[in-house]
């Protein structure tokens, strides 16, 4: 078998050795169970680099029980904290999810509010991404172990640069979801069109050089993507915690957006 040339060839073997290896797609070239979940996730965010990235770890965090609303950090400041527990709860799972997200900002200094919270959080999403990073380019230098890539090449940096998972995003979509969710109970109906067409006008002030509104709607989406994965991966009897919470949170949800 001749050594693969191109550039698309080597990374599209690497990503597909990685996806196995993870259990994604069995020996048969098949979708699996938790393969599943990401095609469904990914069939609502879309299928460009930064949605992929979002989809994934959100599969690889639900496998390993941390997409969730337990109680994390507790000694560090900026997580909910109006209304009952119920409310908090839910506000933090979804911002949660919005973290794997990315803010739509210009390219200036990030100006806005900030929640230690979610930026410890943030740190477990970065230490689950570097791993997956770092197998995928395992899978990539034993392809060039095994001679199964040509190696007279000059296009490193441009594989590196392509294969996924190279740019960390920050929590910053996660913590203005925080925010825009905890401000709407400054009002006395937190779920009128009114109070959110203002907590919304006003929440563009918070983070000046972002798109608030185009922001929020993506991570609205990316809720509908995570919450649609994990009721197909509890139908496919995967081991998902606190199923129920889910249903309740996406309910709640629906009033306030």
């Amino acid at each position: 078998m001749q050594p693969l040339q191109s550039r698309g060839e080597v990374c599209a073997n690497a990503v597909w050795r990685f996806l196995q290896l993870r259990g994604y797609i069995d020996r048969q070239h098949q979708l699996t169970a938790w393969g599943k979940v990401l095609d469904s996730i990914l069939s609502i965010t879309g299928s460009q680099t930064e949605q992929e990235k979002a989809a994934l770890l959100a599969v690889e965090l639900m496998r390993f029980g941390l997409l969730n609303a337990d109680t994390m950090f507790s000694a560090y400041s900026g997580a909910p904290s109006r209304s009952n527990d119920i409310d908090k709860r839910n506000c933090m799972l979804v911002s949660r999810v919005a973290c794997l997200g990315r803010l739509i900002h210009q390219p200036r200094g990030y100006s806005g509010p900030l929640s230690r919270h979610l930026l410890a959080y943030h740190s477990m999403v970065s230490a689950v991404q570097a791993s997956m990073r770092d197998m995928l380019e395992m899978c990539l230098v034993t392809m060039f172990l095994e001679g199964g890539v040509n190696r007279e090449r000059e296009d490193w940096m441009e594989i590196a640069l392509t294969l996924p998972l190279f740019d960390e995003d920050s929590c910053a979509l996660g913590v203005i979801m925080l925010h825009y969710l905890d401000e709407l109970f400054v009002r006395e109906d937190p779920t009128s069109e009114a109070t959110r067409e203002e907590i919304t006008s006003r929440s563009q002030g918070w983070v000046v050089y972002s798109d608030f509104k185009a922001s929020q709607q993506l991570a609205f989406r990316l809720w509908d993507a995570v919450y649609q994965g994990v009721k197909l991966a509890n139908e496919n009897g995967e081991d998902i915690k606190d199923v129920e919470m889910w249903d309740e949170v996406d309910q709640w949800l629906v009033q306030r957006r």
